[in-house]
């Protein structure tokens, strides 16, 4: 990893997987990916660290647990999955907009 990239995290904060981000540690397991990578919200999360909640505007929830968590609307169909399961990726040729392909 190029050093000049890497940016020290404070006392507060944990860095995610990326190595490029540092997030607030109060953040982490919290239900909303704050990591572009999510890795604030992965695997070493567990059901009672998670908080079931709205996500917030312009974000959607992926749905592969019931813990799911929530990501950016423009995270969906932009080529990396997300979501646990990938749902973010699928289905991204359907129309949504009444118009028919050409």
């Amino acid at each position: 990893e190029d050093e000049a990239d890497c940016k020290a995290c404070t006392s507060d904060e944990r860095r995610c997987r990326n190595g490029h981000q540092c997030v607030d540690a109060k953040f982490w397991c919290d239900g909303f990916a704050d990591c572009s990578d999510d890795s604030d919200e992965g695997d070493q999360c567990t059901s009672i660290q998670r908080i079931i909640h709205e996500c917030p505007e312009e974000h959607v929830r992926c749905n592969s647990t019931s813990f799911g968590f929530c990501i950016p609307t423009s995270f969906l169909c932009d080529g990396t999955e997300n979501c646990v399961d990938g749902e973010d990726e699928k289905n991204c040729d359907v129309v949504t907009d009444g118009d028919c392909p050409s």
